[in-house]
């Protein structure tokens, strides 16, 4: 009974750990995707730039 129950709170820490990841990636992924996107938008800009 009590290995179950070490082994309940292990797995809810690791659960909990987990999700905070994934959250942060989220985050992560997300502002590098605006930051490529934002280069992208200048890249073009510059290339309309270029053909004037």
């Amino acid at each position: 009974r009590y290995n179950y129950a070490v082994s309940n709170a292990i797995n809810e820490d690791l659960l909990l750990k987990t999700v905070r990841i994934e959250a942060h990636l989220g985050r992560e992924l997300s502002r590098m995707v605006n930051l490529l996107r934002a280069l992208q938008a200048d890249r073009k800009v510059k290339n309309e730039e270029d053909i004037d």
